[in-house]
Protein backbone atom coordinates (compact mmCIF):
# COMPACT_ATOMS: atom_id res chain seq x y z
CA UNK A 1 0.00 0.00 0.00
CA UNK A 2 1.27 3.47 -0.59
CA UNK A 3 1.65 5.97 1.63
CA UNK A 4 2.91 8.61 0.17
CA UNK A 5 1.02 12.48 0.29
CA UNK A 6 -0.20 11.95 -3.62
CA UNK A 7 -1.14 7.92 -2.93
CA UNK A 8 -3.43 9.08 0.23
CA UNK A 9 -4.92 12.27 -1.69
CA UNK A 10 -5.91 9.81 -4.73
CA UNK A 11 -7.59 7.00 -2.22
CA UNK A 12 -9.52 9.90 -0.08
CA UNK A 13 -10.58 11.45 -3.53
CA UNK A 14 -12.52 8.47 -4.53
CA UNK A 15 -15.02 8.12 -1.50
CA UNK A 16 -17.37 10.43 -2.00
CA UNK A 17 -17.57 11.15 2.31
CA UNK A 18 -14.45 12.28 2.46
CA UNK A 19 -13.63 15.79 3.14
CA UNK A 20 -11.02 18.32 4.15
CA UNK A 21 -10.02 16.88 7.68
CA UNK A 22 -10.17 13.33 6.83
CA UNK A 23 -7.86 13.74 4.18
CA UNK A 24 -5.88 15.76 6.84
CA UNK A 25 -6.26 13.38 9.15
CA UNK A 26 -5.01 10.50 7.10
CA UNK A 27 -1.79 12.70 6.18
CA UNK A 28 -0.92 12.97 9.79
CA UNK A 29 -0.81 9.67 11.05
CA UNK A 30 0.66 8.44 7.68
CA UNK A 31 3.04 10.67 6.18
CA UNK A 32 3.29 12.40 9.10
CA UNK A 33 4.42 9.71 11.02
CA UNK A 34 6.83 8.19 8.51
CA UNK A 35 8.81 10.96 7.37
CA UNK A 36 8.28 13.15 10.64
CA UNK A 37 11.87 14.66 9.91
CA UNK A 38 10.55 16.00 6.94
CA UNK A 39 6.56 16.50 7.38
CA UNK A 40 5.64 18.66 10.30
CA UNK A 41 2.24 18.23 11.59
CA UNK A 42 0.28 21.80 12.88
CA UNK A 43 -0.05 21.62 16.31
CA UNK A 44 -3.81 22.10 16.44
CA UNK A 45 -4.06 19.25 13.58
CA UNK A 46 -5.58 21.34 11.30
CA UNK A 47 -5.87 21.24 7.59
CA UNK A 48 -2.62 22.15 6.92
CA UNK A 49 1.03 20.26 6.56
CA UNK A 50 4.62 21.82 6.28
CA UNK A 51 7.40 20.03 4.79
CA UNK A 52 10.52 20.67 5.32
CA UNK A 53 12.34 21.56 1.63
CA UNK A 54 15.70 21.46 1.11
CA UNK A 55 15.62 25.70 0.48
CA UNK A 56 13.10 26.46 3.21
CA UNK A 57 10.00 24.83 4.71
CA UNK A 58 6.72 25.12 3.12
CA UNK A 59 3.15 25.36 4.52
CA UNK A 60 0.70 23.36 2.21
CA UNK A 61 -3.25 24.21 3.29
CA UNK A 62 -5.21 21.28 2.53
CA UNK A 63 -8.31 22.78 1.60
CA UNK A 64 -10.11 22.03 -1.67
CA UNK A 65 -7.64 19.42 -2.74
CA UNK A 66 -10.01 16.98 -2.60
CA UNK A 67 -12.27 18.79 -4.98
CA UNK A 68 -9.68 19.96 -7.53
CA UNK A 69 -8.41 16.20 -7.62
CA UNK A 70 -11.75 14.90 -8.24
CA UNK A 71 -12.10 17.75 -11.17
CA UNK A 72 -12.42 15.67 -14.27
CA UNK A 73 -11.47 16.16 -18.40
CA UNK A 74 -14.51 16.49 -20.12
CA UNK A 75 -14.61 13.37 -22.69
CA UNK A 76 -13.92 15.24 -25.97
CA UNK A 77 -10.13 16.12 -24.48
CA UNK A 78 -9.59 12.67 -23.30
CA UNK A 79 -10.86 11.12 -26.49
CA UNK A 80 -8.58 14.31 -28.11
CA UNK A 81 -5.60 12.65 -26.49
CA UNK A 82 -5.82 9.55 -26.78
CA UNK A 83 -6.49 9.78 -30.50
CA UNK A 84 -3.72 12.38 -30.67
CA UNK A 85 -0.70 11.82 -33.22
CA UNK A 86 2.00 12.10 -30.22
CA UNK A 87 2.75 8.66 -28.95
CA UNK A 88 3.54 9.87 -25.30
CA UNK A 89 -0.36 11.81 -25.33
CA UNK A 90 -1.43 8.78 -26.12
CA UNK A 91 0.48 6.76 -23.27
CA UNK A 92 -0.99 9.34 -20.67
CA UNK A 93 -4.51 8.99 -21.34
CA UNK A 94 -4.20 5.29 -22.59
CA UNK A 95 -6.74 2.97 -20.98
CA UNK A 96 -6.59 1.51 -17.95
Amino acid sequence: KHTGILAILDEESRFPKSNDQTLATKLHHGPGVQFADVYIIPKDGGTSFTIRHYAAPVVYNIVGLLEKNRDTLPNSIVFAARNSNNSVVQELFRYN
